[in-house]
């Protein structure tokens, strides 16, 4: 809830502060703040503004209302008055405000003097850590670590902590690691911090890892080094740590000795010995875990002794008493129990009565509530359960019905816990099913009986019912085999009872044996294999090679060309890499290959599925389908796909590159795995009424749109953003210039416009180069996308991985692929970042480094068949945007509700499994987009934009952090094309009048080469790519389209989208049927 609060509350808390700080002071108070503040700069301080000073000294005295006022009164506040005014709104617990003043300075574009420094930093992680939200406190010092300032020792320890209370110990031991790597000293803080979390969690061999590598330990750190020892049996261990704490000269306390003890509870001498040995007051739970090592040990009557011979009054043996029984020392309770005689309560007997039903002593529960009574004690509900379930453990039914009786006559309440202890006395201890299905037929009978009713809750008939189905599916599928499974007439029930019986038994024999899989290994090092889902390993086919034949099967794509020496390697450079190096030995260990299992959805993902292969594994995984090896059992893409193309072509071309980038990195020397490769699946699709319940009061603006005019010649468009200038550049005739398949924005995501699957449909046409729409050019251009998304399906028919799928990590290997692809090829070499790229993230609860570079998001429209591609008439009315197909606005399969709800789910945060989220946030600001559901799929530009614009102003939101005040932190970048590769000319439509017609010619002329295209013959306008009409070219644009609706709530738009175009003139223009 807290978390919630946060992420909706704390947008409006740094709004309008001058104002309200402004009005919460009185006249007096700001006139003394004014001579405060004169009184610092009359003191001429160095180093440090007099604001900042005053501010500083109102929060010592954590007076933050008054440094808020004392800020907003400075007219231009440096970097260090901000920072202090920060510390004063923590000292206040002020942390949304702390956070909002953060985002503030993230946000200000005066410069290097408003950018955050490392106090700035640590304050936002002390505000994030105590709202709660560890997520943005890792996000905030992987950003520390990627992009500086370097982190200190606070801001690391603020963040350990925040890991820890959450459980998250091996993301803080990730985090520990890490800045060891950058050399980073941290102190004991930090690692007493770790420790802590393993010690939670029982991990016993890393805490003692850890406690080693600490610069020096403490009382702290030995004592969250033997809880982690508890439960453990290595009282050997234990004895070890309290010995080096005597070597240091550590003192033990009550904690330790309890640790202690709790790691000894299997040798009671060195329990016993610990209690003599301790200078210190035991509690009760040093003394319990104490008495319950002799208890194991079969030494109970030493427990009573050790227990009984302190000094302890009624309440505390009493509380000692129900410890006890929570360790199952059932003869130490009784003992204690006989000792306080008249003074025990009923607390003592329940307490005892519920230590004896662990150890299934029944007929000592019956002599208790015996005793209860003669002492004029009330038995209870829950003295009853404890018996009644004494006597289920010992097989005892026939008294387990007697009390169920006593408990009727005295009308006391039964619960879940008395009806299941009852149905399980039935079953117990019998020798014969026939035997165990009579005896819970009487059990059942009395439940369900004329005199069950009464005195139980409301609902108890039903609850029997529900008793009765799981103790037929415990006779159904028990360990006893399906023959020898009771017969109907062996057992006194009701014909429905039989029926519901047998059915049981006919699932249970049916239910199929799990799958024998291998678990996700653990990671070790950077960048090792990690999956949300479980994995199979397969080896590979013999392969013998050389390093000459490798050598010649690089230069193989190049025949009539030269090696081009990629990052100045040879040939045989790289060939002897390969050999050498990558292939000697497997980066998956004692695995030829792990891949995610069991096959759904067509792939090896599934819905919501991810998994992480280091880049070594990814070199490795290429170069060997790239000299011809397959996997046994495991017939993936990649083979295929290697095995169509063996020896020349584009895609081979783009894998010897990528080759070459193996042999060159610095990240892989010395056989290291390198920084980490994510590819990662949406989750199934949610209805469209989801889609439209969260519609409703989202704004328009939360889409964040911007706009490129890459070519069409129309922009910039007035109360619109536009693309920065370093992801914006108009193209020349010759060359291309920058957009979002080039890539230059930081953080902007590609989207690949695919079919239902990545790579489109290169095996139907055999093709082995460049060619095809967008979805088939991107594949040879970003060659570690195309590896993967190959190789996690082994699917009939296509076997690539299933849309809509993030691909994190991977690279853009080569130059000038624009949208237009008219200057895609030759391919020429980029500068293909190895190192300067990388950035740190979350996964899993481990920090990984990861490229930075291009992320690349794959999807399609839900529009994939809607126009017949055999039929001229059919295609050339869509390139027009006049098919009646493509104005669907009811509830079919290319309904416009369908195209909506395809973009949100494939961008919504919320459709990726959450332990990828940090990743995601971290790497990805904004998606470039094009002529989605209007290239090769044939809609309607116009809508294609609206839906692309409703989309994400639903999805955008899902992204936010909590501490970002602006509610759409993911930005939309469209790119409007006049000769995008598909469907050249048709998104010019988007734009009205004189700039559509100028567009149009733009795309004619000169018009774009046969490379740069595919489609249908029908497609072509007298065999020529470009849409000629500029007659159909509207009023008004997709410009008019964002300044009527952009302050009107995504539900109102969408529903006046679909009444208004359902209506409409199929002549006419959506944008003008909307805007009439």
């Amino acid at each position: 809830m807290l978390r919630w609060q946060a992420r909706t509350a704390k947008s409006k808390v740094f709004q309008g502060v001058r104002a309200k700080a402004t009005a919460a002071s009185d006249s007096k108070t700001r006139h003394g703040l004014a001579a405060l503040l004169r009184s610092f700069a009359e003191r001429r301080l160095h180093g440090q503004s007099a604001a900042s000073k005053a501010v500083s000294a109102l929060g010592m005295g954590r007076r933050w209302m008054d440094a808020l006022h004392l800020f907003t009164t400075v007219p231009h506040p440096d970097i260090v008055t901000i920072n202090a005014t920060m510390s004063a709104l923590s000292s206040g617990h002020q942390w949304l405000k702390t956070l909002c003043l953060f985002d503030e300075i993230r946000r200000d574009s005066q410069g290097s003097l408003l950018k955050a420094d490392v106090i700035s930093y640590s304050n936002a992680i002390r505000a994030n850590s105590a709202l709660l939200l560890w997520e943005e406190a890792v996000y905030l010092l992987t950003d520390m670590i990627s992009f500086g300032p370097e982190p200190d020792r606070l801001a690391c320890n603020l963040t350990l902590a925040a890991c820890a209370e959450h459980g998250k110990a091996d993301l803080a031991a990730s985090i520990v690691e890490r800045m060891r790597t950058r050399r980073q000293q941290l102190d004991v803080v930090a690692h007493n911090t770790l420790l802590a979390a393993l010690a939670r969690q029982r991990r016993w061999q890393s805490a003692c890892a850890v406690a080693m590598a600490a610069p020096a330990q403490d009382v702290i750190t030995f004592n969250s080094l033997l809880g982690s020892l508890e439960d453990s049996d290595r009282w050997e261990v234990a004895l070890e740590v309290l010995r080096q704490m005597s070597l240091r000269g550590l003192r033990l306390d009550g904690v330790t000795l309890r640790a202690a003890a709790a790691a000894c509870r299997q040798r009671w001498q060195a329990a016993l010995a610990l209690m003599k040995m301790a200078e210190v007051a035991t509690d009760l739970a040093a003394l319990t875990a104490v008495g319950t090592s002799c208890e194991k040990a079969s030494q109970w009557q030493i427990a009573v002794h050790l227990l009984a011979d302190r000094a302890l009054d009624t309440v505390a043996k009493t509380a000692l008493i129900s410890a006890s029984a929570t360790g199952s020392l059932w003869q130490a309770a009784l003992q204690m129990l006989l000792e306080l005689k008249q003074r025990a309560d009923a607390v003592a007997y329940n307490a005892t009565i519920a230590a004896t039903e662990k150890a299934a002593r029944w007929s000592i529960s019956l002599m208790l509530m015996s005793k209860m009574e003669e002492a004029f004690l009330e038995l209870s509900a829950t003295t009853f359960n404890a018996s009644i379930s004494a006597c289920e453990k010992s097989a005892a039914w026939e008294a387990s019905l007697q009390l169920f009786n006593e408990m009727m006559m005295r009308k006391l309440a039964k619960d879940i816990v008395t009806f299941s202890a009852l149905i399980s006395s039935g079953w117990s201890g019998s020798q014969g099913s026939a035997c165990q299905c009579r005896r819970s037929a009487a059990v059942l009978s009395k439940l369900l009986g004329p005199g069950a009713a009464p005195g139980g809750p409301p609902d108890s008939m039903r609850l029997c019912e529900v008793l009765f189905l799981a103790s037929a599916l415990f006779c159904a599928s028990g360990n006893q085999a399906t023959e020898e499974l009771p017969r109907d007439d062996e057992c006194d029930v009701a014909d429905s009872e039989s029926c519901a019986l047998q059915a049981l038994q006919r699932h249970a024999a049916r239910a199929p044996r799990p799958l024998e899989l291998i678990p996700t290994p653990s990671v070790q090092g950077e960048g090792a294999y990690i999956s949300s889902r479980e994995s199979k390993s397969f080896e590979w086919t013999e392969l013998r090679v050389s390093e000459r034949s490798i050598e010649e099967a690089l230069k193989a794509p190049f025949v009539g060309s030269s090696w081009p020496m990629p990052f100045g390697l040879s040939a045989g450079e790289v060939a002897r890499w390969l050999q050498r190096e990558l292939l000697a030995t497997s980066p998956f260990g004692q695995f030829g290959m792990l891949v995610p299992w069991p096959e759904e959805d067509d792939d090896q993902l599934g819905h919501g599925g991810w998994v992480g292969y280091s880049r070594r594994q990814v070199c490795y995984l290429t170069a060997k389908s790239y000299l011809g090896a397959k996997a046994r059992g495991y017939n993936a893409g990649l083979f295929r796909l290697m095995s169509m193309c063996p020896d020349t072509g584009d895609f081979r071309h783009s894998f010897a590159m990528l080759l070459a980038a193996c042999a060159a990195d610095p990240t892989l020397a010395n056989g290291n795995q390198g920084p980490l490769l994510l590819t990662a699946k949406a989750r199934a699709p949610p209805s469209v009424e989801e889609v439209r319940q969260k519609a409703e009061g989202v704004s328009m603006q939360a889409a964040k749109l911007r706009v490129c005019d890459y070519d069409a010649g129309a922009g910039p468009f007035d109360g619109i953003d536009s693309v920065p200038k370093r992801g914006c550049q108009k193209r020349r005739q010759d060359a291309p210039g920058v957009d979002f398949m080039i890539g230059g924005e930081p953080g902007q995501a590609t989207q690949d416009i695919s079919a239902s699957w990545f790579g489109g449909y290169l095996f139907d046409a055999k093709a082995c180069g460049l060619g095809g729409g967008q979805d088939e050019r991107l594949s040879v251009y970003f060659p570690e996308v195309t590896i993967l998304a190959y190789f996690l399906s082994q699917s009939d028919k296509y076997p690539q991985l299933r849309q809509p799928a993030w691909f994190l990590g991977a690279r853009n290997f080569f130059k000038n692929l624009d949208g237009t692809a008219r200057f895609d090829s030759p391919m020429v070499l980029a500068e293909v970042p190895l190192k300067s790229d990388l950035v740190d993230v979350s996964v899993a609860d481990h920090l990984f480094e990861i490229s930075s570079s291009r992320p690349v998001v794959v999807f399609m429209s839900e529009s994939q068949g809607l126009v017949d591609d055999h039929s001229t008439r059919e295609l050339q009315l869509a390139r027009l945007n006049r098919l009646q197909a493509q104005r669907e606005m009811g509830t079919g399969q290319f309904a416009f509700e369908k195209q909506v709800r395809a973009w949100y789910r494939s961008l919504a945060l919320t459709s990726y499994d959450e332990k990828i989220h940090g990743a995601l946030r971290a790497l990805v600001k904004s998606v470039g987009t094009g002529p989605w559901f209007s290239g090769l799929w044939w809609g309607d530009s116009q809508l294609g934009f609206l839906a692309i614009w409703l989309g994400h102003a639903l999805a955008a939101p899902t992204w936010g952090w909590p501490s970002r005040t602006d509610s759409s932190p993911l930005m939309l970048d469209y790119y409007i094309y006049a000769d995008f590769t598909e469907n050249p000319g048709n998104q010019c439509y988007v734009i009205p009048g004189e700039a559509c017609r100028a567009c149009l010619n733009v795309c004619q002329n000169p018009e774009p080469p046969a490379s740069a295209y595919w489609m249908p013959e029908g497609a072509l306008f007298n065999g020529r790519p470009c849409v000629p009409d500029a007659s159909i070219c509207g009023q008004k644009g997709f410009a008019d389209a964002v300044k009527a609706f952009g302050h009107q709530t995504v539900s109102v738009t969408w529903r006046h989208i679909e009444e208004k175009v359902a209506w409409g003139d199929l002549g006419k223009n959506v944008f003008d049927i909307l805007l009439a």
